[in-house]
């Protein structure tokens, strides 16, 4: 859809047709994530960085690519953006908080 209305035919400006072309790779990106690529998803979602960083669903995109990928830090920073964003994000909450654990050094 949104690579549609990016078409060089669509009557609308240069900043709409980018941020149109940046929420295709992110559909592209999340249906890439959906089915295990994770090097697609994450090469998607860096194309849109600079248009889509007020998004929450990309910075939630973003999180779960590099939690997947084992970046760790980088997974929190970018699920602490959506939360930023979006602080009802319930799925970026739970990730955050999930990860958090994990780093927590168990007790002996």
């Amino acid at each position: 859809f949104y690579r549609h209305l990016s078409g060089s035919g669509a009557n609308i400006d240069d900043t709409t047709r980018e941020r149109y072309r940046s929420l295709a790779d992110l559909s592209d990106a999340i249906d890439a994530y959906r089915v295990n690529d994770s090097d697609r998803a994450k090469a998607l979602l860096i194309s849109g960085a600079s248009i889509l960083s007020d998004h929450d669903r990309y910075l939630f995109y973003v999180g779960e690519t590099d939690r997947v990928r084992g970046n760790i830090r980088e997974a929190l920073d970018a699920y602490e953006q959506c939360l930023d964003v979006n602080p009802d994000h319930g799925r970026a909450h739970e990730r955050y908080h999930e990860l958090l654990r994990q780093l927590k050094p168990v007790a002996t």
